[in-house]
């Protein structure tokens, strides 16, 4: 760890009872009244040194939280994500049809147990004649708190609408997230996302490029794997003078399998055949069993220039659906993102 001050409380008692003596001009031994308020002010000025060393550690990113790590993720244009709201879908039932509309405004709030509330995220018309009418649903705030309520259970409409007898939700309320709140755990993810930032003014396609933006998509996301796609390629190569030729800036030589013209069994490396891959062009000497070969077959992987694959994991190692991948995709390849070259 490190402290931006010595905090010890014997060198500090030690310190001020000695400066008390000083100023009295003589010892003060253990009763004397001024020794006891010497002794007293000992809790108080390690108290002090210990908030001014946490006000000093708070500048460096490892130490800092709350506002204090908004302001330090603002010079990196890294803001603390909000989170998102559970959703549902609402169908709102008459008892018996009416001759005339009813009009369910937006915003019509419900709740399951009158401490959590949801609220429809648009206005509807039950029409006339029917019995019953669906509306999708949002929680009133950001966070897991809404999530898990089982289909049937928010049934206790708040804002009440004439005519309307029940109300029920058709799905289970899912996909709220708390965000990056001012806690430990949010303060850490939201460290993590500034100590990646500088990454992310790279125009070269970085690792690290990917990992911040991926995890920008969703608080969500607690880590992320991003590696360049690969394919595998078969090629028959004919053998000049003892050498095949394959061009490519992107071969993966220690995958590289060499085979004679027709055959199964793979060559032996260094004994049928040597190689040397240099400014972007795979030469292959054979020798051995090949030595009279005319031509070879290979298989080689490389990788795909300008293709990533990206892989997030979610809290409770749970893998994304394909709503969030879509959510990466689309945060990844955004017009704004530099690095995806």
């Amino acid at each position: 760890d490190i402290h931006l001050t010595t905090i010890d409380s014997s060198t500090i008692y030690t310190e001020l009872i000695t400066a008390l003596e000083k100023g009295a001009g003589e010892p003060l031994y253990p009763g004397a009244e001024r020794r006891i308020y010497g002794e007293a002010l000992v809790a108080v000025f390690v108290a002090l040194y210990n908030k001014l060393d946490d006000v000093g550690r708070q500048t460096l990113l490892r130490y800092a939280r709350g506002e204090v790590l908004d302001a330090i993720g603002e010079r990196l244009g890294v803001k603390r994500l909000e989170g998102d709201t559970a959703k549902t879908v609402m169908r709102f039932s008459l008892s018996t049809p009416r001759e005339t509309n009813i009009i369910i405004p937006k915003w019509t709030k419900v709740t399951p147990d009158g401490e959590n509330y949801f609220a429809t995220d648009e206005i509807a018309v039950l029409q006339a004649g029917t019995y019953s009418v669906e509306i999708p649903t949002s929680a009133v705030g950001n966070g897991v708190k809404f999530n898990g309520y089982a289909a049937g259970t928010i049934t206790t409409l708040v804002d009440l609408i004439p005519y309307i007898e029940s109300v029920t939700n058709l799905t289970e309320t899912a996909g709220g997230d708390d965000g990056e709140p001012y806690t430990e755990a949010g303060d850490n993810r939201l460290r993590e996302r500034i100590r990646l930032a500088p990454a992310k003014r790279s125009t070269a396609g970085p690792e690290l490029a990917y990992i911040y933006w991926a995890m920008t998509a969703d608080s969500s996301i607690i880590d992320v794997k991003a590696v360049s796609e690969t394919e595998t390629i078969s090629r028959t190569l004919t053998v000049y003078n003892g050498h095949a030729f394959k061009g490519g800036a992107t071969l993966l030589i220690d995958t590289l399998i060499v085979r004679a013209h027709g055959e199964s069994a793979a060559a032996v490396k260094d004994v049928d055949y040597a190689i040397d891959y240099t400014d972007d062009l795979l030469t292959i000497e054979v020798k051995g069993s090949l030595a009279a070969a005319e031509s070879i077959d290979i298989e080689i992987t490389q990788t795909l220039e300008g293709c990533v694959k990206i892989v997030p994991l979610l809290k409770g190692g749970k893998t994304p659906d394909s709503a969030m991948l879509s959510k990466v995709l689309e945060t990844v390849n955004a017009k704004d993102t530099r690095p995806m070259t």
